[in-house]
């Protein structure tokens, strides 16, 4: 038995060498075809050796108790699992500074001049708006209960509707303009009006179609222009992931900080409100802070940053080409983004079309109470002038509202979930996230807006302390 034995633990230890020796062959052969270092791969090789070993029966009692004593350890120390190593000082700071950015108020103070403006900017509206980006909460509050619940519940919240404060001027105006006809039109001329019906149905047909395409024009721009937000956020976080896996953790927490300073810089681009300085001055050291600011466009002189820090990983030698290949194509993906932006806002819809739209409508309805004369009370015609000039007008004022896509869009809210997704890129499992806390992020003292810092305001992440 013991010969037998003897000869049994040198066969084991050949199969160990030859296997040994087979995952080196394998290394090499792999990494020219991977591009991948050899060490790499004889690394993950040997991994793999070592879980095969663990579970095959060995012959060697002094190899059997050392596997045994390292499970005893890692059972008796977190149940079998890993322990949890702190993150590196550079995911450190970087979290912390997007704590900072997450404690910082939504809006600084506004103007009296621009309180229209601030009126369609609300983003805590009695209703779920578009201005918000919604939850399973907003979508109950939106859609869910019975219809006739969703039908009282809007005529009851009807005096909220931005709709109806910019409207009713318009439509009240042109009630007492239909009173007015009613008490100077002579009654001669009220005889021969009734034969206006059929020219002027036949001009609200027109008008109507022309409002409707120029609001149909409209939407399509404020759905182009969230696409290419959803756009933004997907390829920030795969540029974010990529760098986790082949950069250092320095040089990935920069292109990190590139990202989301991006996303911020291009907010402030396409929104008619203070720059948010604050927050990139968070994101950035202060010798960029001060190269960016003298830049006439933020975004793209951040792109040719980040372009610049992923060269500087190629010449080091940390970074393959192929990778850098593929890191430039998502980096042209965001630069398309900017540019998709950059003309949805620099070109409206021609203006001609709204204007004459708008000045047919107000000949169309200014007809409308010489037609009804002489054939319903003055009331009554002062109450379907109203109606009409609410619904027509109503139409066109919906159009202008969206135009203008990027002053609807909760682009506070997708930057914060841009930077999240940046902020998820580098977890793992040894470096996990921290749980997350109700947010401390409090009102600006001067502004009526929410401040709160998260994309679906309930939850931030905990300070790494």
């Amino acid at each position: 038995r013991e010969m037998r034995a003897k000869r049994g633990g040198r066969r084991r230890g050949r199969e160990v060498v030859a296997l040994v020796a087979l995952g080196l062959g394998a290394a090499d052969g792999l990494s020219k075809m991977v591009y991948m270092t050899p060490p790499t791969v004889g690394a993950l090789g040997g991994v793999g050796l070592a879980r095969t070993l663990r579970h095959a029966p060995l012959h060697t009692p002094r190899l059997r108790s050392m596997w045994m004593a390292q499970g005893a350890g890692r059972s008796a120390s977190g149940k079998g699992k890993a322990p949890v190593k702190p993150p590196p000082i550079d995911v450190q700071v970087l979290r912390l500074q997007f704590a900072d950015v997450r404690e910082l108020p939504r809006a600084k103070a506004v103007s009296i001049a621009r309180k229209y403006s601030e009126d369609l900017d609300d983003d805590n509206p009695p209703e779920p708006s578009f201005r918000r980006l919604f939850t399973h909460e907003t979508w109950r509050r939106y859609t869910g209960g019975p219809t006739i619940g969703r039908w009282f519940r809007a005529i009851y919240l009807w005096r909220f509707s931005s709709v109806m404060q910019a409207v009713l001027p318009c439509a009240l105006m042109m009630s007492a303009w239909s009173l007015l006809v009613c008490r100077l039109l002579p009654a001669r001329w009220a005889s021969h009006a009734v034969a206006m019906q059929l020219p002027l149905s036949l001009q609200g047909a027109a008008i109507g179609l022309l409002l409707v395409f120029r609001t149909n024009n409209a939407y399509r721009r404020l759905e182009q222009a969230r696409t290419e937000w959803g756009q933004l956020i997907y390829v920030c976080r795969d540029i974010a992931t990529k760098c986790a896996a082949t950069l250092q953790w320095g040089p990935t927490c920069d292109v990190c900080r590139y990202l989301c300073a991006f996303a911020w810089s291009l907010r402030d681009k396409l929104r008619d409100a203070e720059r948010r300085d604050d927050i990139l001055k968070i994101l950035l050291p202060a010798d960029e802070w001060d190269w960016l600011s003298s830049q006439r466009s933020r975004p793209l002189a951040i792109l040719s940053q980040l372009r610049r820090k992923v060269y500087a990983e190629v010449d080091a030698g940390r970074l393959s080409t192929q990778m850098q290949y593929i890191l430039d194509l998502d980096i042209k993906e965001l630069a398309g983004v900017h540019a998709a932006c950059e003309r949805l806002f620099t070109s409206p819809i021609p203006p001609n079309m709204a204007r004459h739209g708008m000045r047919s409508l107000t000949l169309w309805l200014c007809a409308l109470p010489v037609v009804l004369v002489g054939q319903l009370p003055p009331l009554c015609i002062a109450a379907w002038a109203f109606t009409t000039s609410y619904i027509y007008i109503g139409i066109d004022e919906l159009g202008a509202q969206v135009e203008q896509p990027f002053r609807t869009m909760p682009l506070w809210q997708l930057c914060h979930l841009c930077q999240l997704n940046v902020e998820e890129a580098l977890c793992a499992p040894e470096m996990p996230l921290r749980k997350l806390k109700p947010s401390k992020a409090v009102p600006h003292p001067t502004t009526v807006l929410d401040t709160s810092g998260l994309p679906f305001d309930s939850f931030s992440q905990d300070d790494d302390k």
